[in-house]
């Protein structure tokens, strides 16, 4: 039998209501068709050994939903940089030959394409870290909940070497009351 997803809240960063609408529209008819079983427990989280922290904890999840969010993050970064190069490039053409060149009208409906383009790419992406968040829950927050230039893709690399490496946990001993505490902080936090 699968889990069912529930979210509790969605988050968007935007002032754009009928944008964020869409995203969360489409976040939740994905999240829906997620089976949950493919997630860790969250007594997984720790080495029952040692209470460390579990580096794989999640990590299926992390690489399958990590992937997409940093691939749709590639994408708007590329499809904002060729709309900055379509802008200058109009801007130089008009600068040098008038507002009456020809090659203007070209060049602005190859902008709008382009706009249109980052516009597609940014709601993707929007939608890939918000599916990432709600089923990561616990685990990670994409590129730890802030907004930079390259859309987290240096975070999930970071991320994805620390999953990767092949730590070696502490030798077995009984530290049930720190394991508990560690526990008990994450849950309120």
């Amino acid at each position: 039998m699968s889990k069912k997803s529930q979210v509790k809240s969605v988050e968007v960063i935007t002032e754009d209501k009928i944008f964020e609408s869409w995203v969360i529209s489409a976040h939740d008819a994905v999240v829906q068709g997620i089976n949950l079983s493919m997630l860790d427990q969250f007594d997984e989280r720790f080495s029952a050994a040692s209470g460390e922290d579990n580096p794989r904890y999640n990590a299926s999840a992390h690489f399958m939903f990590g992937s997409r969010a940093k691939a749709s993050g590639v994408s708007l970064r590329k499809k904002c940089e060729r709309r900055d190069q379509l802008e200058h490039r109009m801007m130089q053409e008009e600068e040098a030959n008038g507002a009456e060149s020809p090659q203007l009208r070209n060049m602005s409906r190859n902008l709008k394409k382009a706009e249109a383009e980052r516009d597609s790419a940014e709601f993707l992406h929007h939608m890939d870290v918000m599916i990432y968040n709600s089923v990561l829950q616990g685990a990670h927050i994409w590129n730890d909940g802030k907004v930079t230039q390259d859309h987290g893709e240096k975070w999930f690399e970071k991320v994805c070497d620390y999953i990767s490496d092949r730590k070696v946990l502490s030798a077995v001993v009984d530290r049930s009351e720190d394991i508990a505490a560690a526990r008990a902080s994450l849950l309120k936090g």
